[in-house]
């Protein structure tokens, strides 16, 4: 079972051209480590409700939402982040990944895409602001 309506939707919903996103490119490679978050929307004129998001210690990811959970796999090093889910497969169903880079923005995190064969995605999770829960 795929998952592709999560991105579909969520593209349509907040994805922006990535030269009209507040915040723009400057900010500097950060490491996104373990733990939880709220996914928001970077441009605050385009927000929407916090969703909770989850990149566990063995590099999974679970985004909640009311209709159930998506998940996928993230990995971080030294700045440079791969990340693949079940809602963008090859010919053999195997998960595409998609390589970005880590920026930090206003107490969170987002994501610049290096490569993501999956347009659609690229777009939707570079419209995101990963927002660290303090405990």
């Amino acid at each position: 079972m795929t998952h592709r309506w999560f991105f579909l939707a969520a593209a349509s919903l907040i994805a922006l051209p990535l030269g009209a996103q507040a915040g723009g490119r400057s900010g500097a490679a950060a490491a996104f480590v373990p733990g939880k978050y709220t996914i928001e929307a970077r441009d605050t004129s385009k927000a929407f409700p916090p969703i909770p998001f989850e990149l566990k210690s063995n590099t999974v990811f679970v985004i909640t939402m009311a209709e159930g959970t998506f998940s996928g796999k993230m990995k971080s090093k030294d700045g440079t982040l791969t990340y693949s889910d079940q809602g963008c497969l090859d010919e053999k169903n195997v998960q595409r990944e998609g390589t970005y880079v880590v920026r930090s923005e206003r107490g969170g995190f987002w994501l610049e895409v290096q490569s993501d064969s999956c347009e659609d995605r690229g777009k939707s999770l570079a419209s995101w602001l990963f927002r660290p829960i303090k405990k």
